[in-house]
């Protein structure tokens, strides 16, 4: 069997002996085998001086601990098949597991997640998984920490495991302006490459360092990443020239404003993974932009062949994106097709055998697909942002209508394949949407399970959207219709703004408040559900 075919991975394991701790004892382990020889250093746990050990080889390990004070405690380990793809390596513009597999980052910050409740950490983890996130960034250490106890390793340990466990990697930030541990950066990650060593989901990113360290301490912590970890990921959140060209990083990682197009086509010039990390924000600030708009953003970067991290508040748009990756991989943007994403051993064909097009703003009303015509192709019809689809069989030189909405998409797949829509989001079309529309007024049915009767008082709030942050703001949170004398088949009409209770230093009136907040809404029973009041959903549009 060939070097190259017994690099399959194994289940991390952490070889122990037992021994009394005293002031300037040391410990290392040295494990070989036929193809690999490694010296580990040591941390004392519970009695016991500690090696953490990832083997990439099969067949049987010779281990012998070696020490200053008399420990020699030595054996033989088989190790099991792990079930992991292995450590993420970068070759040319692209992440590879370490078992060749194609990786496809789509990232997520989450900086505290090291200081979530349990319960908390899971639904992320949910979250993450149920739209396609497989890269979390958060802070290594938390700004209050002033000692590195067991019970913060076994917590850092957990939340890796968890994320590890999910097939997320964990990209632990060193430096953060704002964010000032008293404990030495460099003695922590010391004892971090010493504990975190059995897992493969492990990024280093150091974060605004350069903003917060001398040039001296940045380049130790550097030296001390990239020393005997040679499969270890790493990247500096920066776009400084000096950085984009340092071999230690493997990637290049920054905040990109509105100009992030022109500033990926810059940055290909150094032949490494691009991150786009931010690129826009949807918000309630000045400088926020819509979210129709964050959302075209992420599709375009992923077409100009960049990778990229999302808001948490876009996670739901970025499955219907990351389930094509992921069940199409390896994917990358045509150098034919424009604004087309295709597998990667088609991407100079004219004619893929499958391929997703995305129009942004401009979509045409119709669109003539140039197909063979001796083979029927399954055509999806998407609608990005509604997440809505409709789909069709077409050959030879077919014309489908695309009714010119933003936002579209159309894949095209040679013979039966799959719906994307159902894939990204477990969507029956018979049964149920995906997502709703963003409509202006739609008409909602609550339930009372444990009030059969109609309650007297409907309470409902406000919603504070950017568009009327400042007024809303002004207004009390919530309004009160009473509905006790309201017979049966009779509707009854109210201004939402007759309603509201206003501070008494507020002078406003009808026409100086929103539009939609002076229109008349009507509320009626419905004698048919004797549990149940039919009233308007309101929602606010800039």
């Amino acid at each position: 069997m060939s070097e190259e075919n017994k690099q399959v991975l194994y289940r991390p394991v952490k070889l122990k002996a037992r021994a009394k701790w005293l002031e300037g004892q040391w410990a290392k382990v040295l494990v070989t085998n036929k193809w690999e020889s490694k010296i580990l250093d040591t941390q004392y746990e519970d009695g016991n001086y500690v090696a953490c050990f990832l083997p990439r080889y099969e067949g049987k390990y010779n281990y012998v601990f070696q020490s200053n004070f008399g420990l020699q405690e030595h054996g033989t380990m088989d190790v099991e098949k792990g079930y992991f793809h292995g450590q993420i390596q970068v070759q040319g513009s692209e992440f590879l597991y370490q078992d060749g597999t194609f990786f496809h980052p789509f990232g997520t910050e989450e900086l505290y997640l090291l200081e979530y409740p349990e319960e908390d950490f899971k639904f992320c983890i949910h979250d993450w998984v149920e739209n396609g996130v497989n890269l979390v960034s958060f802070l290594a250490l938390p700004s209050e920490q002033e000692e590195l106890g067991d019970a913060y390793w076994e917590h850092l340990e957990e939340v890796i495991s968890g994320l590890q466990e999910a097939h997320i990697q964990a990209e632990l930030i060193l430096f953060k302006e704002g964010n000032s541990p008293i404990i030495s950066r460099l003695d922590w990650l010391k004892k971090a490459l010493k504990h975190l060593s059995i897992y493969t989901n492990i990024w280093w990113n150091l974060g605004d360092a350069k903003q917060m360290i001398s040039k001296k301490d940045f380049d130790s912590l550097v030296q001390e990443i990239v020393k005997d970890q040679d499969h270890r990921v790493l990247s500096v959140i920066s776009k400084e020239q000096e950085d984009m060209e340092n071999p230690a990083f493997t990637h290049i990682e920054w905040n990109a404003g509105d100009h992030y197009d022109m500033e990926i086509e810059a940055l290909k010039v150094y032949h490494k993974p691009l991150i786009v990390r931010s690129y826009g924000y949807e918000g309630r600030d000045i400088n926020s932009i819509m979210s129709e708009e964050v959302t075209r953003r992420m599709w375009d970067i992923v077409l100009k062949g960049a990778y990229l991290f999302v808001q948490d508040s876009l996670l739901k748009r970025l499955s219907l994106l990351a389930t094509f990756v992921e069940k199409m991989k390896p994917v990358v943007p045509s150098q034919v097709l424009k604004d087309t994403l295709v597998l990667k051993q088609e991407e100079k064909n004219e004619q893929p055998s499958v391929f997703l097009r995305y129009f942004g703003y401009h979509t045409p009303s119709e669109m003539k697909l140039h197909l063979d015509a001796e083979e029927i192709y399954q055509v999806e019809t998407l609608d990005t942002w509604h997440l809505d689809s409709s789909m069709d069989l077409y050959h030879g030189q077919d014309t489908i209508e695309l009714q010119g909405d933003p936002y579209m998409a159309l894949l095209v797949q040679k013979g039966e394949g799959m719906v994307l829509l159902k894939e990204a989001y477990d969507y029956d079309e018979e049964n149920e949407e995906p997502v709703q529309k963003e409509v202006v007024v739609e008409t909602h049915q609550l339930e009372h399970e444990k009030n059969p009767d109609f309650l007297n008082v409907l309470d409902f709030a406000l919603p504070d959207v950017p568009a009327e942050k400042d007024l809303i703001d002004e207004l009390k949170d919530s309004l009160s219709l009473n509905i006790e004398d309201l017979e049966e088949d009779e509707t009854k009409s109210i201004s939402l703004s007759d309603s509201l209770q206003l501070p008494s230093d507020l002078d406003l009136v009808d026409d100086e408040l929103p539009d939609i907040v002076t229109q008349t809404h009507s509320f009626e029973l419905d004698v048919d559900k004797e549990d149940s009041l039919e009233i308007p959903s309101i929602r606010f549009h800039s």
